[in-house]
């Protein structure tokens, strides 16, 4: 359960250090938030939905996981599907902006594509480890 407490944990301060470097030096400099007002929105609502609810959450998840807590096996496999498929609208972006004549962002792409396999490869060990034992159950009925 180690690797896919610490990669639950990883998944979470990661993107936290990545949204407090953009929302610190505005709010220190006393300015809205920049990718708000690029937005034309008062607040960055993935800012506001990821710092305050997922996560915390995720961390959680892998903390439980790591302590062995029942809770932590049934969250951290949702957690993981839901990062996995987060991925998905990330990786669709840049040909949206394609179609739409923008700009796209191909950097993300490589990113994001080992995130998403990361995050499959984690959670299909994690499945993998949590699968019953049938020669227990069977042991255990005698």
């Amino acid at each position: 359960m180690r690797l896919p407490g610490w990669f639950l944990i990883a998944a979470a301060v990661l993107p936290t250090v990545l949204w407090l470097s953009e929302i610190g030096p505005d709010v220190l400099a006393g300015q809205p938030s920049t990718s708000a007002t690029t937005w034309e929105v008062p607040t960055n609502p993935v800012h506001v939905l990821d710092l305050a609810l997922f996560l915390p959450a995720v961390c959680a998840s892998g903390v439980l996981l790591l302590r062995r807590d029942r809770v932590g096996y049934g969250t951290a496999v949702g957690s993981l599907v839901f990062l996995g498929f987060i991925c998905l609208p990330i990786l669709r972006t840049p040909f949206v902006a394609q179609v739409r004549g923008d700009v796209p962002s191909w950097s993300v792409m490589i990113p994001i594509s080992f995130i998403a396999a990361t995050t499959l490869v984690v959670l299909r060990r994690l499945l993998h480890t949590m699968r019953p034992n049938p020669d227990a159950i069977v042991g255990e009925s005698s």
